[in-house]
């Protein structure tokens, strides 16, 4: 994969920081969306489940199963 931070514009970094009121900076902003592209090994834009549950910290806890499981439903 080729680095994740060219795919982020300076635009797209300045609307991050507005819609969350600057709350993060840009260099905090690069580093989830480097972080996002890392999980989101299918390259689909989205993180799922098996992807998510592929972080260790949500793995090995025992309601993550039961959160995926709740936002399957309708």
């Amino acid at each position: 994969m080729g680095n994740a931070s060219s795919m982020l514009t300076q635009y797209d970094i300045e609307e991050v920081q507005e819609h969350c009121n600057y709350l993060f900076s840009q260099q905090e902003i690069v580093s989830l969306y480097e972080r996002f592209c890392q999980l989101d090994r299918s390259a689909k834009g989205f993180i799922s489940e098996d992807e998510f549950l592929s972080i260790p910290e949500f793995s090995l806890n025992p309601l993550s199963k039961r959160k995926g499981q709740s936002s399957t439903k309708d």
